[in-house]
């Protein structure tokens, strides 16, 4: 009886730990290196980019088809898929994908895969991207040097990382316009879209978003990743 016990034991066990990861579930998230690894040994795979067509056409995945998550035409879109076939499935950062898989999981999708940190993982990993094609009025991207420089000639600066996507940046884009009109001319705000900077974006490892860097006479300060109130980032600068 103790021996049927502890094998019923060892069964759930099993179980248990083969669902928390990713297995025998027809789900997986894997980091980019895995993401990428497994792409090649799958066949019939459809690679899916969720986010907007106008991110996309900055740049993306090989060999990706764009169907916008937040798009009128996801489901449509997807539905002309083979459920039975392996769906591997990323976005910018991660929010979008993961709702996207669990959709797709629900509808049908026997095997789905979805890329841990989005496109700024793979970025960061140095894996192959299809580059856009910026428009002739687009503004050039901050270099490291233009970066230095400014750290350089201002006393107090802070950069803020952040995408015209992303929930949270959107919040946080009045508190730092805030913060620069009550320290008017003690602080200089730099907002830098990482969708048009995906090179400086990648040097220094931003692989999520909003990111806030703080300098002060040339050294970092304060780095903090997600939305934060005025009052909590003028803390952080010293005020």
């Amino acid at each position: 009886m103790k021996k049927q016990f502890s094998l019923l034991l060892f069964l759930i066990a099993s179980l248990f730990y083969a669902c928390s990861n990713g297995q025998n579930t027809g789900y997986a998230l894997l980091d980019a290196s895995t993401f990428s690894e497994k792409m090649k040994s799958s066949t019939d795979l459809t690679l899916l980019d969720v986010r907007t067509p106008e991110e996309f056409t900055a740049g993306h995945l090989p060999n990706a088809t764009n169907i916008d998550w937040n798009g009128d035409q996801f489901n449509a879109g997807t539905e002309k898929l083979d459920k039975s076939k392996p769906v591997f499935v990323y976005c910018m950062s991660g929010g979008r994908s993961h709702n996207a898989a669990q959709d797709l999981q629900k509808r049908g999708f026997k095997n789905v895969t979805e890329l841990k940190g989005g496109i700024l993982k793979w970025r960061a990993a140095n894996l192959p991207e299809v580059a856009g094609n910026a428009p002739a009025s687009a503004v050039a991207e901050m270099t490291k040097m233009d970066m230095d420089k400014l750290i350089i000639e201002n006393k107090l600066i802070v950069f803020d990382f952040f995408a015209e996507w992303c929930g949270p940046c959107k919040k946080l884009k009045p508190e730092l316009e805030a913060l620069e009109a009550a320290h008017k001319g003690e602080i200089k705000i730099v907002r830098i879209d990482v969708d048009k900077n995906k090179t400086l974006a990648r040097e220094l490892q931003i692989t999520e978003i909003p990111i806030i860097m703080i300098y002060k006479n040339k050294q970092i300060l304060w780095t903090g990743t997600g939305y934060f109130p005025m009052k909590d980032i003028e803390a952080n600068c010293g005020f």
